[in-house]
């Protein structure tokens, strides 16, 4: 038995076994011989946590303590909590106030996971917790910041990513945070950095700016969404910070971008530009020759009507996961190829797209196809969604060699008659599934009864449609039923988007096998 096993997505997740796992609580448990001090009710279905005296003394005796995946809305006003260092409250859904008392009583209080929740203020007393480093907001519903909150000045960790709420960063809270390393507002609807002096006064907006990030001397990871091209230039020139995290977002009247990136980033999300035709990715050249190699693995493009050009440099080699929904003006993606390391490729409501690979009119795309009988391109590729593409023919217009794939998702895409894959030692050598309608499939056309015959074990009819989500990140699934813990995750991608629900929703209990 190991002590890790693979997760759901290879290469990315890992997970203890069950038996491990509640070895290494039992230990943790009577660490330094202070019994039961941690407590871990992760998924339990709790609407309350201090029942009785012993509860009492449990708390009072606890270093760490995780209560996710419950059903609580508030944490009682206990006493003394003075050797709690990490407390784990994330996913539970009702979850609105933290009691000032109980802040108050936490001195020691290091780890601090309130994503996911519904809290939409923090109380002036938590303030006081002068000793936490981590703190997670993602997902919750916190309105502002408390003009105080810059007191926290052993902060090292800040998450605000998906506050869709946030309105208020007061200024100069940040710049006081002098330990900081790591701020998140990805896809946050906070936009005050982006608006450096009010549009009705002129006057400083008393809102967080970018030229505040500066202070930040030892280096700041940042993760943020854009509305701008004047708040990506400004980006740009902000010394000692890395940025992790990129959404580029209702960018107006601009139809040519050309997208000088930061070898830091990992995650790039285009979403609701509406006016962008064409759209160049290249690498920008590193100051620190140390930190070139470039980081970009998650590529999405949500929602760009007007997109017909994408190009993407040579040197972002390490792209894995390319998503693309309601793109409407692209008719080819065969600029794919360019990409060695891609694992997953989701096409979906692309209504103009009617030859995936092989139609490009970019001289290296086409160079790829010509002269060739067979497509290498794709060598790592693991799973294909093809999901509303209604005039979708075909693949590509050659014979694709894709060893890794093990997984093939269609739905509504009623032109695409031909799978161009071979099974066997030349092409598929893993392949697990095959989904689609039961229509689609009595449709398609082989080359042979022997390669229909090879494929027939691996399709499942699927009658349903496959929802697509917009991609989003954050650091954990989470529940919905309340038979189990992870009894039913939302299939959103998360965490430099890990998508381990998703794929379990979409095909099943063979996700976690190879």
């Amino acid at each position: 038995m190991c002590l890790l096993e693979e997760g759901d997505i290879k290469n990315t997740e890992v997970r203890l076994h069950d038996i491990i796992r509640d070895m290494a609580l039992w230990i943790a448990s009577d660490y330094d011989g202070k019994k039961d001090s941690w407590i871990v009710q992760a998924g339990h279905r709790l609407r309350t946590v201090v029942n009785s005296e012993f509860d009492l003394r449990r708390w009072k005796n606890a270093t760490r303590i995780s209560l996710m995946c419950n059903f609580l809305d508030s944490l009682p006003s206990l006493p003394c909590c003075s050797d709690l260092s990490v407390l784990v409250l994330q996913q539970n859904f009702h979850f609105k106030e933290m009691p000032p008392s109980l802040c108050l009583s936490m001195a020691s209080l290091k780890y601090l996971d309130l994503s996911w929740t519904q809290i939409e203020e923090l109380p002036a007393e938590f303030c006081s917790l002068a000793n936490l480093q981590y703190l997670n907001l993602a997902d919750s519903h916190i309105v502002l910041l408390p003009e105080n909150f810059g007191d926290l000045n052993r902060l090292v960790f800040l998450n605000l990513s998906y506050t869709n709420r946030l309105r208020s960063i007061p200024s100069d809270v940040i710049s006081r945070l002098s330990m900081l390393k790591v701020l998140y507002l990805y896809q946050s609807k906070y936009s005050g950095f982006e608006m450096e002096l009010s549009e009705n006064c002129g006057k400083k907006t008393g809102e967080l700016s970018l030229t505040e990030l500066k202070c930040f001397d030892t280096g700041l990871s940042l993760g943020l969404t854009v509305r701008s091209v004047h708040t990506l230039r400004m980006l740009a020139l902000l010394p000692n910070t890395y940025v992790h995290l990129l959404g580029i977002e209702q960018l107006e009247g601009e139809s040519t971008v050309h997208l000088n990136l930061q070898s830091t980033v990992t995650v790039l999300n285009f979403r609701m530009c509406l006016s962008i035709e064409k759209l160049s990715i290249e690498l920008a050249e590193d100051h620190d020759p140390e930190n070139a190699t470039p980081h970009l693995e998650y590529l999405t493009f949500w929602r760009l009507p007007m997109l017909a050009s994408v190009n993407v440099g040579m040197e972002l080699l390490y792209i894995r996961m390319v998503s693309i929904v309601e793109n409407n003006g692209l008719s080819d993606i065969t600029w794919i190829l360019k990409l060695p390391q891609l694992e997953h490729l989701d096409l979906s409501f692309c209504s103009n797209l009617k030859y995936a690979l092989g139609n490009s009119d970019n001289g290296v795309d086409r160079d790829a196809m010509q002269g060739n009988k067979e497509v290498h391109g794709l060598s790592k590729l693991r799973i294909l969604q093809l999901n509303h593409l209604p005039k979708l023919e075909r693949i590509c217009t050659l014979k694709l060699v894709c060893p890794c794939l093990e997984y093939i998702d269609v739905f509504a895409c009623p032109l695409l008659k031909e799978l161009p894959f071979q099974p066997g030692s030349s092409g598929i050598t893993f392949l697990k599934q095959i989904r689609g309608e039961e229509y689609w499939w009595n449709s398609l056309q082989w080359d042979s009864d022997t390669t229909c015959k090879l494929f027939l074990p691996f399709y499942k009819v699927f009658e349903k449609n496959l929802e697509t989500f917009e991609p989003a990140l954050g650091t954990n699934p989470f529940v919905q039923a309340s038979s189990s813990f992870f009894a039913h995750r939302k299939p959103m991608m998360r965490t430099a988007v890990q998508f381990s629900s998703y794929l379990s929703l979409l095909f099943g209990a063979q996700t976690s096998t190879r």
